[in-house]
């Protein structure tokens, strides 16, 4: 069915302005043989070296197509968290983490209820100023419920994004979240999108003209494929420690048609 919102094809908009970006997380550190750095919480993985390469790269893309003021927000999941603070360094802003964009919180993924044993709580107040550029001063509009099946997931997902859209009219947002956010936002504002495949750090594009959304672009990577492999190289270490609490900075998923008992994508 057509979006709450309206939806619209771009060649008949003239008045269009880009709203969001939608970004799934780069790449994590339980997706790849050896991590440099160990993880903590397996149900909270961090970002690998590369992982923070492409965030920084698919920042300086969103800067060079955004105009306006910025506003980002993430998952509360590691992975989410530092993508989001590497983008948040390119535009020197803060992070908003939003509850609403969580990982999906499926029973057979989270065996135990993970909402209150995420790294960025263990973490000391400094270290989520300073390291994850965390705004201590936002409040999540949304609570979430564990466990939840595929149709509680995807609502939240829209309806997340609806809110935060409601919040900032006038400015640019960036959502940092996981693949199946990406995928239910993606499909619920455009009817004839049908996200398939989904890279890390994919990025889908959306402008609206008044209330009328449209998708310029989406789950496109072409910004981290055109990477030599010198920029592939870290921007800095895959961790370093703060007053004692480790802050570790440290591809493609194939996404089929949602399962309630076999999901893939994170």
């Amino acid at each position: 069915t057509q979006s709450t919102w309206g939806c619209m094809n771009r060649s008949r908009v003239f008045n269009m302005s880009i709203t969001a970006f939608i970004v799934r997380h780069g790449e994590r550190a339980d997706d790849v043989m050896l991590a440099a750095t160990p993880i903590e919480r397996v149900h909270d993985p961090h970002l690998t070296a590369k992982g923070i390469r492409q965030a920084h790269v698919s920042a300086l893309r969103m800067k060079s197509e955004a105009s306006g003021p910025v506003v980002v927000f993430s998952s509360p999941f590691l992975r989410c968290v530092q993508t989001a603070a590497e983008i948040a360094r390119v535009f020197d802003c803060k992070v908003k983490v939003e509850k609403g964009l969580s990982e999906f919180l499926l029973e057979s993924w989270f065996p135990e209820d993970p909402r209150s044993d995420l790294t960025i709580h263990a973490v000391s107040e400094e270290a989520q100023v300073q390291d994850l550029r965390i705004d201590s001063d936002y409040s999540s509009r949304c609570e979430l419920s564990y466990p939840e099946d595929i149709s509680a997931m995807t609502e939240r997902y829209i309806q997340t994004f609806r809110s935060l859209l409601e919040m900032h009219p006038n400015d640019v947002i960036i959502v940092v979240t996981h693949g199946y956010g990406v995928q239910s936002i993606s499909e619920h504002i455009d009817e004839d999108t049908f996200i398939t495949e989904l890279d890390y750090c994919g990025l889908t594009r959306i402008s609206r003209d008044q209330s009328v959304l449209t998708i310029d672009y989406a789950a496109d990577a072409s910004h981290i494929e055109t990477l030599t492999e010198s920029e592939k190289q870290p921007l800095q270490k895959e961790g370093h420690t703060r007053d004692g609490d480790t802050i570790v900075l440290s591809d493609q998923c194939t996404m089929p048609q949602v399962s309630e008992t076999e999901p893939v994508l994170s």
